[in-house]
């Protein structure tokens, strides 16, 4: 019994490990989905735009902006896609979001996709480094598959 009375007695004894150093104590947000390298993107037959967007979002509690009474408070937010220069935005308080644009409203070549962290009140979080992310892609018109698709002729 005296062996484990020790051991108890040396684990009561020493100090706890210092914590880790955290790396990003700011509230951060970056683009997980779509891949930076995603270069097209594809309008719908109707030439609306359906994308997903996944979002990787450190030291910021995601909360929803349309509660009722809502107030900023810090630590708190939620996040805001934007589409090149198109008015508006569409919001998300979840780590994902389908991001949609209806026909007319995206216009087709190069443009840029941003998520930018909110807080409670809609305003930027742009006191922190990492307070938005971005990516280029160019915007192009719907193909259907079978007009591209091979025929089966073999030049016989």
């Amino acid at each position: 019994m005296r062996p484990l009375s020790v051991g108890l007695a040396f684990l009561v004894a020493c100090a706890p490990p210092e914590p880790p150093e955290i790396l990003n104590a700011e509230p951060a947000i970056r683009l997980a989905y779509p891949p930076r390298d995603v270069g097209t993107v594809r309008l719908l037959p109707d030439g609306s735009l359906s994308m997903l967007i996944v979002v990787d979002v450190d030291n910021i509690q995601l909360t929803s902006p349309y509660v009722e009474g809502v107030e900023a408070q810090e630590g708190q937010g939620h996040w805001h896609a934007t589409l090149g220069a198109a008015e508006g935005y569409q919001a998300s308080f979840e780590p994902y979001q389908v991001f949609t644009r209806e026909p007319g409203e995206v216009s087709l070549g190069v443009t840029r996709l941003t998520v930018s962290l909110q807080n409670n009140l809609h305003d930027d979080l742009s006191q922190f480094a990492n307070w938005q992310s971005s990516i280029e892609f160019e915007v192009v018109e719907y193909e259907d598959p079978a007009d591209s698709a091979d025929t089966g002729d073999t030049g016989s």
